[in-house]
């Protein structure tokens, strides 16, 4: 079994997008690195899980110094739209689509931010019925 290092992983990172796992294992044997192929799956599962964290964490800060000046271009492209509904030159089927293309902006925007996801319920009480919260408060008196 060969030392994993780290242009190991990079190079089996690179040839996990057009290989699979058994593939990289005979294209690195060639190369005179014995890894199986499910060393390699494991290596690939775990590397795509750091860097599925580190992304989200890099957009989450980008997000957080962004969002005021996101916020005001959306109130602004809000506002114009407003003013264009009012315009009786443009027509209704550009009223429409500026509409719709603001509406899929404003959800993308929600969707990425958490925003449009239901609050989580704070404590076990929120979950349960009357009857189990009579059972509870029975048991616990």
């Amino acid at each position: 079994m060969a030392k994993v290092t780290a242009e190991i992983v990079a190079q089996i990172m690179g040839l996990a997008a057009m290989n699979s796992n058994r593939q990289i294992s005979e294209i690195l044997s060639k190369q005179g690195i014995n890894l199986t192929h499910v060393t390699i799956g494991k290596i690939i599962k775990e590397n795509r899980q750091e860097r599925t964290e580190a992304t989200k964490e890099t957009i989450n800060e980008h997000i957080k110094q962004t969002v005021t000046t996101d916020l005001d271009i959306l109130q602004n492209t809000r506002d114009k739209l407003y003013n264009w509904f009012k315009d009786d030159n443009l027509r209704i089927s550009e009223r429409l689509m500026c509409l719709d293309r603001l509406t899929k902006v404003i959800d993308t925007r929600l969707k990425y931010s958490g925003a449009s996801e239901p609050d989580k319920p704070d404590d076990k009480f929120d979950q349960m019925t009357d009857e189990e919260l009579e059972k509870w408060i029975s048991a616990n008196s």
